[in-house]
C-alpha cells in the first residue's frame, strides 16, 4: 500500500505541473537553448549558420552529431520539424509530436540557439494554405512550444514570419523568417497527376492569388529596403527551382516574381535563400534582370530520406543530395564571403557553392 501511494503522488505531481502549450500561457520550460541570444558574437567577424528541415519525430535522426561537430553559431529549423495532422478538433498528435522533438533536442544538446518557422506538416495539415481551419490555434502551439515571448510581435498578430538581427563585428546580419502557410491561397490542382514537373500543382493564372498575404509583404518590403550587408531569408518552400509540380513559389508567380523585383529595386546583389521541404537538398542560383544573384540552398531532410529519381533543375548548380543532410551558411565579414554548403549525415561536404559578399 506505501508504494502504491508514493508512485500515485508521483504521477499526480508530474499530471498537476504540466499543462499544454496552445492555451493562454507560456506553458513549459523547454529543455535546451531557446533564448536565443547573440551578444557572446558581437566581437566576431564570422558566422555559421546550420539548418534542416523534415525531421520525422518517430525515426532515428543520427545527423545530430554530426551538426553538432560542425560547430554551428544557431540552428535554424525551416519547417516540417515534426509530422502530424489535425484529425477533427483533436490536437493531442501535435502536442506528443513536440515532446518528441524536445527529448531529442535536449539529449543531442547542440549547445547553440535554435530558432524555427513552420511548414505544412507542423501546421496541421498536408500542402495547407489559408483555408485551414485549425492555423490560429496550430499557431498557438508553434509559439508556445518554441518557447516565443508574450511580447514577442508574433504574439500580436496572425503569421510566424519575424525578423532577427545579430550583430557581428562592425556588421550586421539580418535573417528573415517567412510564413509560407497562413496566408496562402488555395494552389491550382495538376491537370495531369504524377506527370513531369506536373506532379500536384500548376502554376496558377489567379491574379489575386498570393503566398505571403498583404500584411506579410507590406512587411518584407520593409525589411529588404533596411541597408543590411549579409541577409539570409527562410522559406520553408523553394523558391528558385521549378523544373518539379510539387510546392514552389512557382505555384504562384505572381509572387515569385514580386520578390525578384523587390531585389531588383532594391540592388540586393546577392540574396540568400534558405528552404527546406523537398526531401532532397540542391544548391540555385537565379540570376535576375539587374545582373542581382538570388542564390538558394535547400535542406532536406533532416533523416525523412526518401529514394527519389533526380528531377529537371533549370536554375540548379550540380545535382541534387536525397539522402540526409543538413544546410551550412558561413558568413565571413572580414574577407566579405558568404559559402554555402549542403552537408551529409556524416557533416561531409557534397555541395558547396559561393553566394558572394
Amino acid at each position: 500500500m506505501t508504494n502504491f501511494r508514493i508512485l500515485f503522488l508521483c504521477v499526480f505531481i508530474l499530471t498537476a505541473c504540466h499543462k499544454e502549450p496552445g492555451g493562454t500561457g507560456l506553458a513549459i520550460q523547454a529543455p535546451f537553448d531557446l533564448s536565443r541570444t547573440y551578444d557572446h558574437l558581437a566581437d566576431r567577424s564570422s558566422l555559421r549558420i546550420a539548418f534542416g528541415s523534415c525531421l520525422d519525430q518517430d525515426k532515428p535522426a543520427p545527423i545530430f552529431a554530426a551538426i553538432k561537430r560542425s560547430s554551428p553559431d544557431l540552428f535554424l529549423m525551416v519547417g516540417d520539424n515534426i509530422y502530424t495532422e489535425i484529425k477533427g478538433n483533436k490536437f493531442s498528435s501535435m502536442h506528443a509530436a513536440y515532446r518528441k522533438l524536445w527529448a531529442r533536442l535536449a539529449a543531442v544538446n547542440l549547445g547553440v540557439p535554435i530558432a524555427a518557422v513552420w511548414d505544412d506538416h507542423d501546421y496541421g495539415i498536408n500542402d495547407g494554405g489559408g483555408d485551414w481551419i485549425h492555423k490560429q490555434e496550430a499557431e498557438r502551439i508553434f509559439l508556445d512550444y518554441w518557447r516565443v515571448p508574450a511580447d514577442d510581435l508574433r504574439r500580436s498578430r496572425p503569421g510566424v514570419y519575424y525578423e532577427e538581427l545579430i550583430h557581428l563585428q562592425n556588421t550586421v546580419v539580418q535573417i528573415l523568417y517567412l510564413d509560407t502557410r497562413y496566408f496562402r491561397t488555395p494552389l491550382e490542382p495538376t491537370d495531369d497527376r504524377g506527370a513531369e514537373g506536373r506532379q500536384r500543382y500548376l502554376p496558377t493564372s489567379d491574379p489575386g492569388a498570393t503566398l505571403l498575404g498583404a500584411e506579410q509583404w507590406k512587411w518584407l518590403e520593409t525589411k529588404l529596403a533596411a541597408d543590411f550587408d549579409y541577409r539570409v531569408l527562410v522559406s520553408s518552400i523553394q523558391f528558385a527551382a521549378v523544373g518539379h509540380g510539387w510546392e514552389a513559389w512557382k505555384n504562384i508567380p505572381g509572387d515569385r516574381q514580386r520578390l525578384i523585383d523587390l531585389v531588383d529595386r532594391e540592388s540586393i546583389e546577392n540574396l540568400v535563400i534558405a528552404s527546406g521541404d523537398r526531401h532532397r537538398g540542391a544548391m540555385y542560383e537565379l540570376p535576375t534582370s539587374s545582373g542581382s544573384r538570388i542564390v538558394e540552398i535547400t535542406s532536406s531532410p533532416l533523416n525523412n530520406a526518401r529514394i527519389r529519381f533526380e528531377e529537371p533543375g533549370p536554375y540548379r548548380i550540380g545535382d541534387s543530395y536525397t539522402r540526409a543532410n543538413f544546410g551550412m551558411v558561413t558568413i565571413d565579414a572580414l574577407k566579405n564571403e558568404i559559402t554555402l554548403e549542403l552537408r551529409d549525415e556524416d557533416g561531409e561536404i557534397v555541395a558547396t557553392v559561393s553566394a558572394g559578399g
